[in-house]
Parts: C-alpha cells; sequence; structure tokens
C-alpha cells in the first residue's frame, strides 16, 4: 500500500511585480567590467523594485567602505530587521547568516504561522580574483545557490567574468543582466551557456542590440521565463521577440 504524503503548505512570499525575478530563490548574476554600472544598477534593484521584499540584507564587497554609492544602501538597511556589510570575504560570516535564516524559517513554519517567510538576500559584489570565493566546490555560496530557495534566502552576485564564477551557481541563476563585455571569450562563455535557447548567432545578435540601445544598456535574460518569448529583454523596459514568435502569436 501506497503511503500517501501530506499536502505542502504554501508558504506567502512578498515577490517584486513583473517582469524582475521573482523571489524567494531570486538569485542572480550582475555581469559587466569595471565601469559599466552594474553595481549602481543592483543598488537601484534593491531600493526600489525591492525595496519593500527583503527583511534582512548582507553584502560583501570590497567596496562597501570606500564607495559612496553603497551610503544609500546602509541607510536604508537601518530599517531592516538585520543587516552587515563587510570589506572582506568571510565565509563564517555567511555561514552564521544562513543558519539564523534557516532557524527563523523553523520557528515559522513549526509555529504554523500564517505570516509571509523572512526573506534575506546576500550580495556578493566584486571578488572575481578570489577563486576561493567564486569557483570553489562545495563552499558555503555553493549551498547558497543550491538550496537557500528553501528557507526564503537570495544571492545576487556581481562579476567582471562569467568564468570566474562556479558552474553550480550559473546553472541557479534565475536570472543574469549583462553589460558589454570586453574579453571575446567570455561573450562566447555566456553564448556557449544560453545555445540550448537559441543558436549562438541569432544569441550574439540580441546581445548587440540590446547593448546598443543606449549608453550602459544591459542585456536582461529572465533564466526560468516559461516561454522563450519571455526570456530576454533590453534592459527592464522592452521585451526581445523574435519575428518567428510574433508570426506564432498572431496565428493564435
Amino acid at each position: 500500500m501506497a503511503l500517501k504524503r501530506p499536502p505542502e503548505k504554501k508558504w506567502n512570499f512578498k515577490t517584486p511585480p513583473e517582469p524582475f525575478p521573482q523571489t524567494p530563490g531570486c538569485n542572480g548574476c550582475f555581469l559587466a567590467p569595471s565601469g559599466q554600472g552594474k553595481t549602481t544598477t543592483l543598488i537601484s534593484m534593491l531600493l526600489g523594485p525591492y525595496g519593500n521584499i527583503f527583511d534582512e540584507i548582507h553584502v560583501f564587497s570590497p567596496s562597501v567602505d570606500i564607495d559612496s554609492a553603497w551610503d544609500p544602501v546602509r541607510h536604508f538597511a537601518k530599517g531592516l530587521k538585520a543587516s552587515s556589510f563587510h570589506s572582506e570575504w568571510d565565509e563564517m560570516v555567511l555561514r552564521e547568516i544562513m543558519t539564523k535564516q534557516k532557524q527563523k524559517v523553523k520557528e515559522l513554519k513549526d509555529a504554523n504561522s500564517k505570516k509571509p517567510l523572512p526573506q534575506c538576500l546576500t550580495i556578493i559584489d566584486d571578488f572575481s580574483d578570489r577563486p576561493d570565493v567564486m569557483h570553489a566546490a562545495g563552499n558555503i555560496l555553493t549551498t547558497l545557490f543550491i538550496r537557500g530557495r528553501h528557507f526564503g534566502s537570495s544571492c545576487w552576485l556581481s562579476s567582471q567574468k562569467l568564468t570566474a564564477i562556479s558552474t553550480v551557481a550559473r546553472v541557479n541563476f534565475r536570472f543574469m543582466l549583462v553589460w558589454r563585455l570586453r574579453n571575446q571569450r567570455e561573450v562566447m562563455a555566456l553564448m556557449e551557456e544560453l545555445s540550448a535557447v537559441y543558436p549562438i548567432d541569432v544569441l550574439h545578435n540580441m546581445y548587440e542590440t540590446a547593448l546598443q540601445d543606449e549608453d550602459h544598456s544591459f542585456w536582461y535574460i529572465n533564466m526560468v521565463a516559461k516561454q522563450k518569448a519571455d526570456m530576454f529583454h533590453i534592459r527592464f523596459e522592452h521585451k526581445m521577440i523574435l519575428e518567428e514568435q510574433e508570426e506564432q502569436e498572431e496565428q493564435y
């Protein structure tokens, strides 16, 4: 006789409007060389559409103590339940953050609470030169990308190179924001990453189209879109739809 599992409770989560990546487990990558605007865009997203989503934020960035761009985030964080800012990478600190977040979620579930589960965002900004952070198999960052969504945790990772990021992290991205890359090897790595969706020449044309739109424009890729037509955007304003997709929509 087969045993039936009890129905799993559906938990409430605060989440931003479309087309912004949905939470929880809103893992994403901001990919660009230095000076292209990735950190500015990351901060704008955090303070804008995600301004009332996360209950706590934790930032790891070499520039967090010297770049005034982070000042609005520090001010914003004063209104949150918890926050921390670290100019050095510390795996033990992140491990403690995750342990506390798991405990908070467990307590709510054990109490059968109807409150939205608390959401935690970890930002890893510009540690491309630290393979022990970005590429180490089995470190705590890998665990965060794989299992974070189960306990209301998301991670935003900014990097100058896609190849500096571990494969495990990359396959768990729910979104990518890509600016113009200066290294052809990095461009091709990105095209290969997406080649199951479209041929490389089509992807490259979309990449070029998105980035020539205006200064500091970026290519927004929704990695978990249910339809290919909803996957690629010029920034967050314009959806990129191929002619064949337009013809299919007209038929229906």
